[in-house]
């Protein structure tokens, strides 16, 4: 049980060009180990989730003190590194994935895709599946995955990234390409609705899976039409990060492109690379029914955490938000609207946090 800082509730400053935040709606401590927000039962209401060592706790908020509501197994302890000739492929995702606007737990090792979802209290394993190129074909092992509405029909499918042969160890190479297959859950039925029979050119897997990661389903340019955004090139204090575009047209997803951000735009099909006045990472969330972007702008000293909101390759919205980097994510705390979260320190042993809501 821990308790939290006195709540504090003040006006921020509402989204415009290139302002800051003034105040925090309110701020608090968290215990070490803390792992983000996510809704589990009928109630809607965001619970925090906290690493206890072999479980993962769920916490509500009352009268300025965690209680624990669920006890939950630690579902990405599987996925732990393990040694080179053991290295594991696969995901941990959260979200909503039956359209009861409660998330469930996927976790995917290897060749096996496992769905929990809480149920009278308890999380309880629902189904159980793998990935095949044919009904008649072997399993294939898993890379990444991602959750969300890429085909624009206001359902949430799961993209999987797959490949024929295991991934290799430290070192090694893979000549087995991978697939890219959209599904969706039928009650505890994985049903594959497309896969791109290797034609994306998704980058083979090696020691760090995935070369290329899933980062999320979203709809950067806010055109109306999500697109599945994958992390091409990191980015660092030398070099930019690249984001490539995949959109689904005419019953397929093709490509749509690449882009970084840089000097506040959008720029398309022609990375430069460099990091200054460049986006070195994105965190993509979704605010209002539009796609924001949490952005690590490098200005060649220690940069700024700035926050974005694009109509077409311009922004409309932005936001510096405090020097640093990747010290921020969209969040919603209490079931009344997402805003960000910041971690002001987040290697020290309690988590203080401050909350701003957009």
């Amino acid at each position: 049980m821990v308790r939290l800082l006195t709540l504090a509730i003040l006006p921020i400053l509402a989204l415009g060009g290139d302002q800051r935040l003034q105040t925090t709606t309110w701020s608090g401590r968290l215990p070490e180990g803390w792992r983000g927000l996510t809704v589990l039962d009928t109630s809607r209401t965001p619970l925090f989730l906290v690493d206890s060592g072999d479980r993962v706790l769920a916490c509500t908020l009352h009268s300025g003190k965690y209680m624990t509501k669920y006890s939950l197994p630690q579902l990405g302890a599987s996925l732990a590194f393990r040694g080179d000739s053991a290295r594991p492929c696969g995901f941990s995702l959260a979200g909503d994935i039956d359209d009861d606007g409660i998330r469930e737990f996927v976790a995917s090792v290897n060749q096996t895709i496992n769905k929990y979802k809480v149920i009278d209290g308890t999380l309880a394993l629902t189904s159980v599946a793998s990935i095949r190129l044919h009904a008649d074909s072997g399993r294939m092992w898993i890379t990444d995955g991602c959750i969300g509405d890429i085909n624009n029909d206001r359902s949430n499918e799961i993209l999987v990234a797959a490949t024929g042969s295991r991934p290799p160890s430290a070192g090694g190479d893979s000549w087995s390409p991978v697939t890219l297959f959209v599904c969706r859950w039928d009650k505890d039925t994985l049903v594959q609705l497309w896969n791109d029979g290797g034609t994306l050119k998704l980058e083979q897997p090696d020691l760090y899976l995935p070369s290329e990661e899933m980062c999320a389903v979203a709809d950067p340019r806010n055109t109306g039409a999500n697109r599945l955004i994958l992390l091409e090139a990191h980015g660092d204090d030398v070099h930019s990060a690249e984001f490539r575009v995949v959109v689904w047209r005419n019953g397929r997803l093709e490509d749509d492109g690449s882009f970084e951000l840089r000097r506040g735009v959008l720029e398309w099909n022609n990375y430069n690379g460099d990091a200054f006045r460049a986006a070195t990472g994105c965190r993509f969330g979704h605010v209002r029914g539009k796609t924001a972007i949490l952005a690590d702008i490098f200005d060649g000293d220690m940069g700024n955490e700035e926050l974005f909101i694009f109509s077409g390759d311009s922004a409309t919205q932005h936001i510096i938000l405090w020097p640093g980097a990747q010290t921020a994510f969209f969040a919603d705390i209490d079931g009344k609207g997402v805003g960000i979260i910041r971690r002001p320190d987040p290697d020290g042993g309690e988590a203080e946090i401050e909350f701003y809501r957009l």
